[in-house]
């Protein structure tokens, strides 16, 4: 019951987290509150960011007046790292940009349990922390956990995003970094807060 109480607030705060039926774009009928569309959202990664990611999102989408239109159409992981697509939004609209930066950052978190910081396996690419490694299907959880450690040292949350972007002003490919120190900022303390530190 706990759960359903919560994602009432969620769907409250952040309409576009009602569930529908993803190849019709329809409300689910008889819905019970008993999941939301975040819930396809790795939990660590939920537990790490998950709310503040839909904050950003619903405060972008409110300067476009299109958070009543705008829709999930998946989320999961990939490659290790956060997939979230939708149906669209308009122009110059920054949410894809945020999307994409949670995305980038979520690399680092554990999926299983929202530890910072942290590897990702190899094989089936997932960022996953010493404690949960050793809750995983490992021979030598601790010989694979030093050998993952130090192949992707060091191992903390990116501050940057770096890509390249068509300009047509100048006719070339142009090095776009994005500043994703405040981000990192907010998922510190986030995660300060629930640790009690």
């Amino acid at each position: 019951m706990e759960n359903v109480e919560y994602n009432k607030q969620l769907i409250e705060k952040y309409s576009w987290l009602y569930p529908h039926y993803q190849w019709t774009g329809e409300k689910v009928e008889d819905y019970d509150y008993t999941w939301t569309e975040l819930d396809a959202l790795s939990e660590g990664w939920r537990k790490a960011f998950g709310e503040l990611l839909c904050e950003e999102i619903q405060e972008e989408l409110e300067k476009f007046n299109f958070a009543d239109e705008y829709s999930i159409a998946q989320i999961k992981s990939k490659f290790g790292e956060m997939r979230w697509y939708d149906n669209g939004c308009p122009d110059k609209c920054r949410v894809h940009e945020i999307i994409e930066n949670y995305a980038v950052i979520s690399g680092y978190i554990c999926e299983v349990c929202g530890e910072l910081d942290v590897p990702s396996t190899d094989g089936w690419i997932m960022p996953v922390c010493k404690e949960c490694i050793k809750k995983m299907s490992f021979k030598d959880p601790e010989a694979y956990w030093e050998q993952i450690s130090k192949e992707q040292f060091p191992h903390t949350l990116p501050l940057t995003r770096r890509y390249k972007h068509w300009s047509k002003d100048k006719d070339n490919w142009e090095e776009i970094i994005v500043d994703l120190t405040p981000t990192v900022q907010k998922i510190r303390r986030r995660y300060a807060e629930r640790h009690g530190e």
